[in-house]
């Protein structure tokens, strides 16, 4: 829970930070505001355990079985296309 509230204090600077020196550019203090905070979201949900979450495993689990399954074979599997194909691309 502390790693939330960490990330909240880190969206709110990254907020105040590109108010105050990109308060003449709309554009820019969007585009660093959306790079950071996608930044900052990546790195929370990257670096969590494995045994976080219920269908973490799973994932893991595909995501690795990935390597030896052919482009043609994934319209067969039973699970979700596009994490499938982006497995596949992924693993390669």
């Amino acid at each position: 829970m502390t790693i939330f509230f960490l990330l909240i204090l880190y969206l709110l600077f990254i907020y105040l930070f590109s108010a105050i020196f990109f308060k003449n550019n709309v554009k820019y203090r969007r585009a660093f505001s959306v790079v950071l905070s996608a930044f900052g979201l990546l790195i929370v949900q990257g670096l969590r355990h494995e045994n976080i979450g219920v269908d973490t495993v799973s994932y893991i689990s595909y995501f690795l079985q990935m390597k030896d399954i052919y482009f043609s074979d994934i319209q067969q599997a039973n699970f979700q296309f596009g994490y499938l194909l982006l497995s596949k691309v992924l693993s390669s």
